[in-house]
Formats: structure tokens, C-alpha cells, sequence
């Protein structure tokens, strides 16, 4: 009988991995430390508890992300170019070392006038992702998605004022 499993949730920080999946209409989650052999660590990790298939789902979080909350003031600069300019000159967050994502409140049409809107930034390091990618390769898993893993927590949210990208 095949099981019924969803992808593994994969946090990286610093010093710890978390993993989490629904199988059989359960969750199955372990942690396990982390030594200075990453693919020894994750390889402890996913054998730990009974998780199901090689899909992965990434959450980073730790010293290769950096969060910002913006507000931006009515007639502002597009949040994309207002988070780009934030970044210029960042020794380790700028274009050439990161990837930024953002996720923008937007207002309903009730609301009338100009609002400021919120924007929640996030850049990660190019190098840890790469060390996870190749890792993760090495493993035979299939890395569906990566991102921060604060940022990925807004993808479950409901409510309609939140556009993600």
C-alpha cells in the first residue's frame, strides 16, 4: 500500500536542522544538531524518524538571512527598487553575495487615499545556498523550493491584504 506523504519541511539554521512532513495523516518531525559535516548531519536527520519520499521543501534561517520590515510612505519608489537600493554596498547581502525576495501588504479598494505598505525583505546568502543545493544533490533529494524560512511561513497565511512573490 502506498503512503500518503506530503514534502518534507526542511528548516536549516545555524546550528540545527528541523524536518517535518504529513504522512498518513500524521506529522512526522525530527532535529538533530548540527556538526561541521552538513551532508552527515541532514543524512542523521532524515534517517532519525520514519520520513517518506525525497521531496524537500527549504526554509533558511540564522546568520545567512537577513529580514527587514520597510514601511514605505505613499509615492515611494517600487518595493523592489526601494529593497535593491537598501542592499547596494551591503558587504554580504549586496546583488553579487544574496538573493532577496519580498512580500508586500497591499490595501483593499475600501480604503481610500494613499497608504503607506508594509514590506518584509528578505536576502539569503548565495554560498549557503549553494552549499544546501549541492548537499541536497549529493542526497539524492529534490529541493522544490528555498527561501528564508520566516518568509515562507507568510505562504500559508489566508488573508487576502498579503501579496507574496
Amino acid at each position: 500500500m502506498k503512503r500518503k506523504s506530503g514534502k518534507i519541511g526542511l528548516v536549516v539554521a545555524d546550528d540545527q536542522l528541523r524536518a517535518v512532513q504529513y504522512v498518513d495523516g500524521r506529522v512526522v518531525s525530527a532535529s538533530v544538531d548540527v556538526d561541521d559535516n552538513l551532508k552527515k548531519s541532514l543524512r542523521q536527520l532524515l534517517s532519525s524518524s520514519s520520513f517518506v519520499g525525497k521531496n524537500v521543501a527549504i526554509g533558511l534561517e540564522g546568520q545567512s538571512v537577513l529580514i527587514e520590515s520597510l514601511v514605505l510612505p505613499p509615492g515611494s519608489k517600487a518595493p523592489k527598487v526601494v529593497c535593491n537600493d537598501r542592499l547596494k554596498g551591503d558587504p554580504v547581502f549586496n546583488q553579487q553575495r544574496a538573493v532577496m525576495g519580498l512580500a508586500e501588504e497591499s490595501h483593499s479598494a475600501a480604503v481610500k487615499g494613499p497608504q503607506p505598505s508594509l514590506v518584509i525583505m528578505v536576502a539569503i546568502q548565495r554560498d549557503r545556498i549553494e552549499e544546501i543545493m549541492d548537499v541536497c544533490r549529493e542526497l539524492q533529494l529534490h529541493v522544490e523550493t528555498v527561501e528564508c524560512a520566516a518568509l515562507a511561513s507568510w505562504r500559508v497565511r489566508t488573508e487576502e491584504s498579503l501579496q507574496l512573490r
